[in-house]
């Protein structure tokens, strides 16, 4: 039996730059970015979102390309298209919303997260609070450097090698917003 095992290589290092995606987003728990609740600190207590909610927030990312290989080290085949790939967020599993490939690898949104305003960023799915955040100018980029983390991930219910562990250092270069993406 195949099984997803590992990542296939290491992740690429990626040098200060422009984020690839820079967007307002309303999310919700089949959206990616994935809105989920984070439980433990430093994040903010954030109440599950109900039915017919969405979260806004902007992001600042780069994608990720992921390949992940099985127990013996190829590249997983078409077998595994389609299955989710899960982040352990908080202290739950979280589907992120960016299934497999038929070749084996998965795209990985990391960057810089921030909700809309931790007061009001609760809306109604489709209402015209989430349709004029969607078309509000993208706000300043926060510009603290996130604490490192190590991310274990889940594909098809099998737990992959390595825990990685990454840190988030978003700058601003003559008034240029930049993601850097250092991982250890």
């Amino acid at each position: 039996m195949i099984v997803p095992k590992k990542i296939k290589k290491a992740y690429p290092q990626v040098a200060a730059s422009p984020p690839e995606v820079r967007k307002n987003f309303a999310g919700d728990s089949k959206s990616s970015p994935v809105w989920f609740v984070p439980t433990v600190p430093p994040a903010p207590p954030t109440p599950p979102l109900g039915d017919g909610k969405v979260g806004l927030g902007t992001i600042w990312v780069h994608i990720m390309i992921i390949p992940v290989a099985d127990q013996y080290g190829d590249p997983l085949d078409a077998l595994y298209q389609g299955v989710s790939v899960a982040e352990f967020l908080g202290n739950n599993w979280v589907n992120i919303n960016q299934p497999l490939a038929a070749n084996g690898t998965y795209k990985d949104p990391v960057g810089v997260y921030s909700i809309k305003d931790p007061l009001d960023y609760i809306a109604d799915a489709g209402s015209p609070e989430e349709a004029n955040w969607l078309a509000a100018p993208i706000p300043a980029m926060p510009l603290t450097p996130l604490d490192p983390q190590s991310i274990r991930v889940s594909i098809a219910g099998h737990e992959i090698e390595p825990i990685t562990t990454r840190q988030v250092i978003p700058s601003k270069v003559s008034g240029v917003e930049r993601v850097r993406i250092k991982w250890q």
